[in-house]
């Protein structure tokens, strides 16, 4: 369904749009269902030809198993219904499509039932449809489930208004920030608790996390291939672990060269680009000795692929390593906006996670007996078990081309973006002169510690876990220090939705200043456009503005450390605790400040509770805010630059 969108209004009121929101509270997760079995998706505009991957999800929200023979799924046209053996277990989920084949392919997993098509053999079992069974129509329609008498269980309107028992008030409608479309989303309900389940059953779209006006459980987003079922709000675990952190540009290089090269199994790799020809290298090299290397890539990058990725996925290819593009497969769209998250896992055994792409701005390998240039980030790596497993987990839901159809082998003779030609050279030149790395060793530590893992679309904008459930701890005599390439004031339509639209990052690091935690944000000047009305610079201003006007203490700048750009999304918390016994956080990760990062991208991070790194980070933190805003020593560029995501 296509929903027009509205014009954007001028920047007006801001200040008083934003003080209003980050001190109004939000409305609690909403009660849970009363009806045994709900309506818990509705997939209505397909990728397939004809639509034939429709589909409807049943949820069992009960605590018993219910027998669904005899029930059945209406469009008021037409329906289908379930045969014997029926039974739905407690907290158990159906999905319903109309062609099981075409499901399987949009969705990456196998129907349980289908109402039409072709059926395949293993997990999907049929319906009996009456007058061809339903036809879920773009533009809007509704979905009703019956009882054996018939009687009206529960309903779903989605796209256009209707009148009938079951509903009340407006359908339910996608929601799609700019950059986001409203075609091909699944609708899907507010989803709450440990593990996740439906949260609420009013019969109105205030129950769908679509919805635009609930900005802690609403304003959600989510495509075919996501997991957000399984996945639930950020996991934490406390082990006894190694860790090592390195800060970019100073000692990634080493780092990556390292950890790659001492591949003796595996490696699996999901970062946005890999364009380094030296650390492409080494990768290539673990791969003709035998080590299994998969490597997945976004397949339609900002400002299109470079040479220098097509050079490293040739050389990869070539070497006997797997290399992959996150792309649409024939009619079928990619998973994600952008495959955004930088993650390896090494000998199913370390994990590393980082800000950075694989590429020479970011991991300069020059001479740095005159300093050296580059972006400024950071990467973690570590042999938590509990993490591992998590990232083994989220590569193999992500990087499996038997499921998924986007994900698109590399090429060599594609015109477009195989191979360069025989005589290509990928430019090795890096680094620069000026900056004089303040990490330039890794920090490495062993002990016991405390990890949570934040994924997005998933989870990474939970109102209780996860980075805004860490920035809500904060208060008096606690510090939050935030590095962050971009972080908006606006995140939906802007001004032009009033308070709901505004950043929840950005609401939470206020607040926590607003208790009285110290808090300074950090944000780019280099890639940043200070003319546009939701950049950096206007973060800036208007941090600063009610800094001053409230006497917080909070501060923001605009700074380029590292001479080509502030490309790190890291956010260091420091507690007091009630004892008296501080804690310390580090968020460190691929997650940007804007809404799509949080809502649409794969994104990861971990937060690290660790004395010993926040410690070291805090210091690189206190040196790059020294040399920033009114002491800049790199001046910012103003003009079209593009940002590496």
């Amino acid at each position: 369904m296509r929903i027009p969108r509205r014009r954007r209004a001028h920047r007006v009121g801001l200040g008083a749009l934003a003080l209003l929101a980050v001190a109004g509270g939000d409305p609690p997760a909403p009660a849970a269902p009363a009806a045994p079995i709900v309506i818990s998706a509705v997939f209505a505009d397909g990728y397939a030809p004809g639509d034939g991957d429709e589909a409807v999800q049943l949820w069992n929200v009960s605590a018993a198993p219910v027998d669904l023979r005899g029930w059945s799924l209406d469009d008021a046209a037409a329906g289908a219904s379930f045969p014997e053996a029926a039974i739905l277990d407690a907290g158990a989920r159906w999905w319903i499509a109309r062609d099981a084949a075409a499901f399987a392919r949009s969705f990456g997993h196998p129907a349980d039932w289908a109402w039409a098509g072709t059926v395949p053999a293993a997990g999907t079992r049929r319906l009996a449809t009456l007058r061809g069974g339903p036809t879920l129509a773009n533009a809007g329609d509704t979905v009703t489930l019956r009882d054996g008498a018939g009687a009206a269980v529960d309903a779903a309107v989605y796209g256009r208004p209707a009148d009938g028992a079951g509903w009340a008030g407006p359908p339910v409608l996608p929601y799609h920030p700019p950059g986001i479309a409203a075609a091909h989303q699944v609708l899907y309900r507010k989803l709450a608790g440990e593990p996740p389940r439906p949260a609420g059953d009013t019969d109105r779209a205030t129950d769908w996390a679509s919805d635009p006006a609930d900005v802690r459980w609403g304003r959600r987003i989510r495509f075919p291939g996501w997991d957000v079922e399984a996945v639930g709000a950020p996991a934490r675990a406390r082990e006894d672990a190694a860790i090592e952190v390195a800060v970019a540009p100073d000692a990634l290089f080493g780092f990556l060269a390292r950890h790659l090269s001492a591949a003796r199994e595996s490696v699996d790799a999901m970062t946005y680009t890999f364009e380094h020809p030296a650390l492409c290298e080494a990768l290539a090299g673990r791969a003709r000795a035998g080590v299994r290397v998969r490597l997945m890539v976004e397949g339609r990058p900002a400002g299109g692929i470079d040479m220098r990725q097509r050079w490293c996925l040739a050389l990869l290819d070539a070497a006997g390593a797997a290399a992959y593009w996150l792309d649409a497969g024939g009619d079928v769209g990619p998973r994600y906006r952008g495959a955004h998250a930088k993650l390896f896992v090494v000998d199913g055994r370390t994990v590393l996670v980082g800000s950075e792409n694989p590429g020479t701005g970011a991991a300069p390998d020059d001479d740095r007996s005159d300093g050296t240039l580059g972006r400024r980030g950071v990467y973690v790596a570590t042999d938590a078990p509990s993490v591992v497993a998590w990232a083994r987990a989220l590569v193999a839901r992500d990087l499996d081309p038997d499921l998924h159809v986007d994900v698109r082998p590399f090429q060599p003779r594609d015109p477009e973006r195989g191979a360069p030609a025989p005589d290509y050279g990928p430019d090795r030149a890096s680094g620069g002169a000026g900056y004089r790395p303040v990490a330039p060793a890794p920090l490495r530590a062993r002990g016991p510690l405390a990890f949570e893992w934040v994924t997005a679309p998933e989870n990474a904008v939970h109102p209780t876990a996860g980075l805004l459930g860490l920035l809500a701890r904060a208060g008096g005599g606690d510090e939050v220090l935030v590095q962050q390439l971009d972080e908006p004031v606006w995140w939906g339509d802007g001004p032009a939705e009033g308070d709901a639209a505004l950043n929840p990052r950005l609401q939470a690091y206020v607040a926590a200043a607003r208790r009285g935690a110290r808090v300074r944000l950090l944000l780019d000047g280099f890639f940043d456009d200070p003319v546009h009305w939701n950049s950096n610079a206007a973060t800036v201003a208007f941090v600063e503005d009610l800094g001053r006007r409230e006497g917080l203490d909070l501060q923001a700048r605009r700074g380029n450390p590292a001479g080509l750009g502030l490309h790190n999304k890291m956010v260091l918390v420091r507690l007091s605790g009630a004892t008296g016994n501080a804690v310390h956080w580090s968020h460190i990760g691929s997650l940007n400040g804007s809404e799509s990062a949080s809502k649409a991208n794969r994104e990861v991070a971990l937060q690290v509770e660790s004395e010993a790194v926040h410690g070291y980070l805090a210091r690189v933190f206190a040196w790059d805010w020294a040399g920033s805003g009114a002491n800049a020593s790199w001046l910012p560029w103003v003009g079209a630059r593009t940002a590496p995501p």
